[in-house]
């Protein structure tokens, strides 16, 4: 089970930086504040509640933008805080609209909404024990950090690539639909880049296979894929990434 928490980054923490000279807040700073309350409420959005909330907890606002709110002039965030739900709503489509006048987030773009909040919301999973005995295990809280990543950059380069694994040629199909997995060759966790000449796209098994080096591209032609004998065991099919985070890979993680 996973739930959401705010980070540990003081009592003042949603910094809002490119206010204008006229102390104009943005639009993006509502969009947060919605989503926040959202997910680590687990509420959908509703006007009042959501009105409550934010009088209720002014604790997670910076000092300047706190002000307005202390002095309860509500009406003047809340032609801020419609824009930024309808921008959820209709250009991003985060938001879903239910029957009954709330909003939900829609379930194709949770990782979107996450990955706008991820600087002030943490994953905590709690694991399940894989067995039970007498007496349950005790359990532990891990947190998880998460690389900001482009969804919308990678569904486009897998679907470009129509699915196909570019090691093996294998296409998945599930329900109907290609299945494929977008591997970055030079990792996040590396600071590489999230571009698309940074990308693979890979079936799950050779997914695992770059991911702990067990297989790399040859940099010298960037077509050959080899094992850790350096065998050569596929042709990579077209287009390779850029050449320096091939020679990334190879050197740092295949030849580790």
């Amino acid at each position: 089970m996973i739930n959401y928490q705010i980070t540990p980054k003081g009592e003042k923490y949603i910094n809002n930086p490119q206010r204008n000279h006229n102390s104009q807040i943005r639009t993006n700073y509502f969009e947060n504040l919605i989503l926040i309350y959202m997910i680590v409420k687990n509420e959908r959005y509703q006007s009042s509640k959501f009105k409550k909330y934010v009088i209720k907890s002014l604790n997670i606002l910076n000092n300047e933008d706190c002000k307005p709110m202390n002095r309860g002039n509500y009406s003047i965030w809340k032609h801020h805080i419609d824009a930024a739900k309808q921008g959820l709503l209709q250009r991003q489509g985060i938001l879903t609209e239910n029957r009954d006048g709330t909003f939900s987030i829609s379930d194709k773009k949770i990782n979107d909404a996450y990955n706008k909040i991820s600087n002030y919301v943490e994953i905590i999973e709690q694991p399940k024990p894989e067995f039970m005995e007498e007496y349950p295990p005790e359990k532990t809280t891990t947190t998880i950090t998460r690389s900001v990543r482009d969804t919308a950059l990678s569904n486009k380069v897998k679907e470009d690539r129509n699915c196909q694994c570019q090691i093996c040629g294998t296409r998945l199909s599930i329900e109907g639909k290609g299945y494929a997995e977008t591997h970055h060759i030079k990792p996040l966790g590396h600071d590489g880049p999230d571009i698309k000449a940074n990308m693979l796209v890979l079936c799950p098994n050779h997914h695992v296979l770059f991911d702990y080096g067990e297989i790399a591209i040859f940099p010298e032609d960037c077509e050959a894929v080899v094992d850790k004998e350096h065998n050569k065991i596929f042709t990579f099919i077209p287009p390779a990434p850029k050449k320096e985070y091939v020679e990334y890979h190879y050197n740092k993680i295949y030849k580790k």
